[in-house]
């Protein structure tokens, strides 16, 4: 639980920074992981095929969307020859010049 805690963080952190879709579909599937070891936490006689779904299929939709967003970086770098990964509102303007 606290290592799907610490992902959460860093995925969010890195879906408000990335200027991508994937980061968003995997802080998704975290909290719903993160979730079910809350309810797990909640009620300990949870049914275990239960808790198995929600500690462990989302972890594969986490591979998948991972795959599909190093797939789409790639092809990316292929047909452009770069690829931003940052939202360019990260970065600083220069002032701009009063007298022109």
């Amino acid at each position: 639980m606290l290592t799907d805690g610490a992902a959460l963080a860093a995925f969010l952190v890195l879906m408000i920074w990335a200027n991508r879709l994937w980061p968003i579909a995997m802080t998704s599937l975290l909290i719903l992981q993160l979730a079910g070891h809350l309810l797990k936490l909640l009620d300990p006689t949870l049914y275990p095929f239960l808790y198995w779904v929600t500690a462990t299929v989302w972890g594969y939709l986490m591979l998948a969307v991972l795959a599909s967003g190093t797939w789409l970086h790639r092809r990316r770098l292929r047909s452009h020859g770069y690829d931003n990964a940052w939202s360019k509102s990260w970065h600083r303007t220069p002032p701009s010049d009063p007298g022109s």
